[in-house]
């Protein structure tokens, strides 16, 4: 029964053995990986550095003992991890979310490592659209407070010109009405 709920999960999972040995993955880590069978991930965690490489969201390569399964492994226990991986040699790339935890038996010795992936690519991408759309809403908000600005000062420089020429106009027919009267 166990191994039906882990085949069905909708999130990718990766067993390691505590010598690093990724000994299962489940057909969705299989396929989140870019791997055609199992096979192709039955190998120790730090080989995979030959196939993918690992990055902090803000670009710093990750060395293979930051890696999740290496964290992991060393007792850490992974939740909301986020992660660039991208496979060497490829134009594949994805963001994946690492969480897991070693499980221990009655004696509390660990006995593997349980490595759970959820695929967030459309989500990073739209919050990446939607942080850009915010950016610009607020630099053309900035650029119409100026505008405004320019635009108030210019009215206020337009009505100060019409009262002068008012005023000149007034005083023009008041000379004119001076002239004819004397």
């Amino acid at each position: 029964q166990l191994k039906t709920i882990i085949e069905n999960l909708e999130e990718g999972l990766v067993v390691s053995d505590m010598d690093g040995t990724l000994t299962h993955w489940n057909p969705i880590a299989i396929k989140m990986h870019g791997f055609s069978n199992i096979e192709e991930g039955i190998l120790k965690f730090p080989e995979l550095n030959e196939i993918f490489e690992l990055s902090t969201m803000e670009g710093n390569v990750l060395s293979v003992d930051q890696w999740p399964a290496a964290r992991i492994l060393r007792g850490e226990h992974l939740k909301d991890f986020e992660v660039y991986i991208k496979r060497i040699n490829s134009n594949w790339e994805r963001v994946f979310n690492y969480g897991g935890t070693l499980v221990r038996n009655a004696q509390d010795q660990p006995l593997m490592a349980v490595i759970t992936i959820t695929d967030i690519t459309k989500r990073k991408k739209a919050e990446e659209a939607l942080k850009e759309a915010l950016d610009n809403s607020q630099r053309l908000t900035e650029e119409l407070e100026v505008s405004n600005k320019e635009l108030k000062q210019q009215g206020d420089e337009l009505l100060q010109v019409n009262k002068s020429l008012w005023q000149n106009r007034e005083d023009m027919n008041r000379a004119q009405e001076v002239g004819q009267i004397g």
